[in-house]
């Protein structure tokens, strides 16, 4: 992908070049790498043992709340501390009273602890998503961030469920997270562009403090180019 000038219409974008909105500086030359995040499937809907699934909850978030500590010192060993901070906020929502209220409500009425978790992230992203505030777009970024991560290990899925090729790449994806911004391999990775999110999110001004360059919210078209495709 390559940006364009602000003044350059999509009309007279050239075939072989699709627009973007610059995320952080840099040249990034290299083969394309198609980053997709498997689905999470919750195949329990239902619980027999409210008791036993509230401990698997705890356990999740417990672990959970280990890999967020390990990346926020990851981050404090680049040297980017104020973007450290954004694990804080994850660390935070872990410990949020009314979330976790509402999930016990749910398991108690005998709801798998997946589903109950899922379906409470959802519903408290989305009424964030819907104030149309961009601070608080990322806030719900951080909830879908981090409210993944518990359910990706209560499902027993691999935290990262995707893996990268042994040679270095440039990342395409639908978006990324913080934490997948975070933890992507500098020595494999050039730079990232993604066709939804933006320059102020949590994941690029992650990039921007870990020197990758990034374009974001380049459109569903990002997402046709073939694997191992060379771009600019």
């Amino acid at each position: 992908p390559a940006q364009a000038g602000a003044a350059q219409s999509r009309s007279a974008t050239p075939a072989n070049q699709i627009n973007g909105i610059p995320a952080a500086p840099g040249i990034a030359i290299g083969p394309v790498f198609q980053l997709k995040r498997s689905e999470i499937v919750i195949v329990e809907e239902s619980c027999d043992d409210p008791d036993e699934e509230l401990e698997r909850l705890k356990a999740a978030i417990e672990k959970a709340r280990g890999q967020l500590v390990l990346l926020r010192k990851q981050l404090l060993a680049s040297n980017a501390h104020s973007e450290a901070d954004i694990f804080d906020v994850h660390l935070e929502l872990l410990d949020d009273a009314e979330l976790l209220d509402a999930v016990l409500l749910k398991v108690q009425k005998k709801q798998s602890a997946a589903r109950a978790w899922q379906s409470t992230i959802e519903t408290r992203a989305q009424g964030i998503a819907a104030l149309n505030d961009p601070l608080l777009s990322a806030r719900a970024a951080d909830l879908h961030d981090v409210g993944y991560r518990v359910l990706r290990i209560l499902m027993g899925a691999d935290e990262q469920s995707f893996a990268l090729p042994d040679h270095p790449v440039i990342v395409i994806a639908q978006n990324l997270s913080p934490s997948d911004t975070a933890s992507l391999d500098r020595s494999r990775v050039l730079g990232f562009c993604t066709a939804a999110g933006g320059p102020t999110s949590h994941a690029a001004i992650i990039a921007r403090a870990l020197n990758l360059p990034a374009v974001v919210s380049a459109g569903e078209e990002i997402l046709a180019v073939d694997n191992a495709t060379q771009v600019v």
